[in-house]
């Protein structure tokens, strides 16, 4: 019966918290997150988390964004590499659309070095996002630092890598060397 109470609970708060997010980044969906977190200690840093997405999404909200994922990475994700991974990759994904404000990029940087920490410098996804938020911020011989560093510790895994993911490491690696000052002057040579 409590299983049964508990997923009873755990849907009705998925359903809320769809609904909540659907809305967009408005007063009143934030307010609802905040109290849906109150209400679901149990749940707060998903719902949380849920907020800070939705926040980040909105030009207009961007310094509660910052504020919301500062406390985030500083708080209860500290020491969760997987997590600030996730944050900090969701900010410099090439795939967003519109790219993220160069505030939450920052912030997306200092979740990547604090992943890269926590995960002793040794997960391959984890350098990856760093590169992407070192190249975000124009630290372009840094992002190709870390990079290169990730492509070593995918062929370096005792678990092998797929080849597709070994391929989109080594394409942005490309892409970061590309946009190096040395490769654009050595570009304008051959001209």
């Amino acid at each position: 019966l409590d299983e049964i109470m508990e997923e009873r609970r755990s849907a009705s708060l998925q359903e809320r918290l769809r609904e909540l997010i659907t809305k967009g980044p408005t007063v009143e969906a934030i307010a609802g997150l905040d109290k849906l977190a109150s209400e679901n200690p149990s749940s707060a840093l998903r719902i949380e988390l849920a907020k800070f997405q939705l926040l980040s999404s909105s030009e207009e909200m961007i310094e509660v964004a910052l504020e919301a994922g500062r406390k985030l990475i500083e708080g209860p994700l500290t020491k969760d590499a997987e997590m600030l991974n996730a944050v900090a990759w969701d900010l410099v994904d090439p795939d967003r659309k519109p790219a993220a404000p160069t505030a939450l990029q920052a912030l997306a940087l200092d979740a990547a070095r604090r992943a890269d920490t926590v995960s002793e410098k040794k997960n391959m996804a984890i350098v990856d996002t760093l590169a992407r938020a070192l190249f975000c911020s124009g630290d372009i011989k840094a992002a190709i630092e870390a990079q290169r560093r990730a492509i070593s510790l995918a062929q370096s895994s005792d678990e092998p890598v797929e080849a597709d993911v070994l391929n989109e490491l080594k394409q942005r690696l490309r892409e970061y060397e590309q946009a190096s000052p040395i490769a654009k002057g050595a570009a304008g040579k051959t001209e």
